[in-house]
């Protein structure tokens, strides 16, 4: 899953359903790998608007994984 998630960024997927799915793995999924592979994705895709830098944000204040924090 998270080579999925760093493929769709490099192949420069910019739609919506890309970023929402990404956004949503960042908030939601159980995986530590995947919450750490969606942000880089979400930059490879495309410059962070405010949902972006709001969604990180936030996540970060309460994420308690080390490896999704870095």
């Amino acid at each position: 899953m998270v080579i999925v998630y760093l493929a769709l960024g490099l192949y420069g997927m910019t739609n919506d359903k890309c970023r929402s799915v990404l956004l949503w793995s960042v908030r939601y999924d159980k995986s530590p790998l995947v919450r750490a592979a969606a942000p880089n994705a979400l930059v490879l895709l495309e410059e962070a608007n405010e949902e972006i830098i709001d969604t990180l944000q936030s996540r970060f204040l309460v994420e308690e994984e080390p490896i999704v924090v870095q």
